[in-house]
């Protein structure tokens, strides 16, 4: 039987078909995560923001603070099946040829992380409001499909 790992030795999928994937995912467990985080939890993706915005200033834009933002809400939500996938689908963004690429694409056109989507996120875990959270996640992966569609 094929798990993650074999199927993302067979397959490259496409940037879209990962974030498609991640905004199904990632909306959910945002809406989860807004139930069950903890102030510290909140306290570190405050500084994700603030490190977000501070990796956006500097020439070579690593993205670690916006992989590390979207991992920590799936931990927060705790469910281990979930930060499994979404650690998965991040790792496939980051290692398939073809995502990469675009994503190389999106950086060269200027394009950083959002920190103002990042914010919203983080406001409505803050509030601990499901709907909130799980909008503004889906709105902000949204957002990153249509920057990738531009570039095309």
């Amino acid at each position: 039987r094929g798990g993650p790992t074999s199927l993302a030795e067979t397959a490259d999928p496409g940037p879209f078909e990962i974030l498609e994937a991640r905004k199904l995912i990632e909306g959910e467990t945002c809406a989860l995560a807004a139930e069950r985080i903890s102030d510290a939890q909140l306290q570190q993706l405050s500084e994700l923001v603030e490190a977000m915005a501070e990796e956006n200033r500097q020439e070579a834009v690593t993205e670690e603070a916006d992989g590390r933002f979207h991992c920590l809400i799936a931990e927060a939500a705790g469910n281990s099946a979930l930060t499994a996938a979404i650690t998965w689908l991040w790792q496939l963004r980051n290692e398939s040829e073809i995502s990469t690429h675009f994503h190389r694409r999106l950086r060269e056109e200027g394009d950083r992380p959002i920190v103002a989507d990042h914010q919203k996120i983080l406001d409505a875990l803050h509030a601990r409001n499901p709907a909130a959270s799980r909008q503004a996640m889906v709105d902000h992966l949204q957002r990153v499909i249509d920057h990738l569609l531009e570039v095309l």
